[in-house]
């Protein structure tokens, strides 16, 4: 089966002729049913790039209240979390590409229908999310958690070619898993999504934020391809306002937005994960795309505004409350994607069962 991949915004197509610099060029976003949705400008309502800070100017030997003026991510523990640090402090000094901007018709939902397993207090099932994620920690409005992971190939299940787009996301981000944040989340990522047409295969893999329940954000840069090393940070500063800075290892090329919180919506801090999701399309739980494997390595939540900050693992078990480990299950209740835990730093992802497709177990 041929496998055709381009990069894209959300379905987003660039509209200018190939002549054109990648800087002018228009992105037209459409939704599954093709409709019409926003301009490709660089600012949606809530949504902007953030400038970089003036050139020569050094994020490693500034304060970290003069780096927030300029917008950069807090800087991670290099004695804790030095990977992370270290990915941190690649990503500050990488180009910062200028992006274009449309709203999509896809949200990133909190958890929907968690259910606790039978063998584990710890373990939960859920529609949309697989991962791993902090509840009951030390409650504070003001977060900061980072993933690094590889980006996945788009792929319809195996045999199956019924002209049908399957989507899955790949995000760290802040609530929507219970407590006083239940109902929102703020979070940023990559999405990818397939689709079987005539024995051929397209799909596209794009960066997005969201503070749900806003719609997702599509966003041009940094571009990402399958086999790309990708560094994200999700933070705030206040109740509504948030951050998201996306780091391209293979590319060292950066971008930066703002996310404003939706009215009547404010960040608690209630939770913190690492998530791949099936997210919602126009308003129906899309069809899991078969992702395969998805590794995330050296990833921290902690809340850095704090003067003594509490810092959590996506892969162990905090000094206060609980990491629960989320299989997603599909329209009938069996299991379509899963985390294991390899360890306090290193998350494995695959998929299964019916985003598999036929006679293909596992992926």
């Amino acid at each position: 089966m041929k496998i055709v991949i381009f990069s894209v915004v959300g379905l987003l197509v660039a509209s200018a002729a190939s002549a054109e610099s990648k800087s002018t060029q228009k992105w037209t976003a459409y939704d599954k049913a093709g409709g019409k949705i926003g301009d490709g400008s660089q600012f949606v309502e809530g949504v902007s790039a953030v400038a970089p800070p003036p050139r020569g100017y050094g994020p490693e030997e500034s304060p970290p209240a003069i780096n927030a003026r300029f917008g950069l991510p807090p800087e991670p523990d290099g004695t804790i979390a030095p990977r992370t640090h270290e990915a941190w402090r690649r990503a500050i000094r990488a180009s910062r590409e200028t992006p274009q901007i449309a709203k999509t018709a896809i949200k990133h939902e909190p958890v929907r229908a968690k259910h606790s397993t039978e063998n584990s207090a710890a373990g939960s099932t859920s529609s949309n999310w697989s991962g791993t994620s902090i509840i009951g920690g030390n409650t504070e409005s003001i977060e900061a958690v980072a993933a690094m992971f590889v980006v996945p190939t788009p792929r319809v299940p195996f045999g199956t070619c019924d002209q049908t787009y399957y989507y899955s996301s790949y995000w760290p981000g802040i609530d929507g898993n219970g407590g006083a944040g239940f109902n929102d989340v703020l979070q940023g990522g990559l999405e990818i999504a397939a689709i079987c047409i005539n024995g051929i295969t397209s799909g596209y893999t794009i960066p997005w934020v969201e503070w749900y329940p806003a719609y997702s954000v599509g966003v041009s840069a940094p571009a990402m391809n399958p086999g790309d090393l990708v560094f994200v940070e999700v933070w705030n500063t206040s109740p509504t306002q948030g951050y998201v800075f996306f780091y391209n290892y293979s590319t060292d090329s950066s971008a930066e937005y703002s996310v404003t919180a939706p009215p009547g919506t404010a960040a608690y801090g209630s939770s913190v994960e690492w998530i791949v999701e099936r997210p919602t399309v126009g308003n129906v739980l899309a069809n899991l795309a078969n992702y395969v494997a998805s590794p995330w390595s050296e990833r921290v939540a902690w809340n850095y505004a704090n003067p003594n900050p509490t810092v959590y693992w996506m892969g162990a078990t905090p000094e206060v409350g609980t990491i629960e480990n989320l299989t997603m299950v599909d329209n009938t209740n069996q299991p379509i994607s899963s985390v294991t835990i390899e360890g306090p730093n290193f998350l494995w992802f695959e998929n299964s069962g019916s985003s598999c497709g036929a006679n293909q177990q596992p992926c």
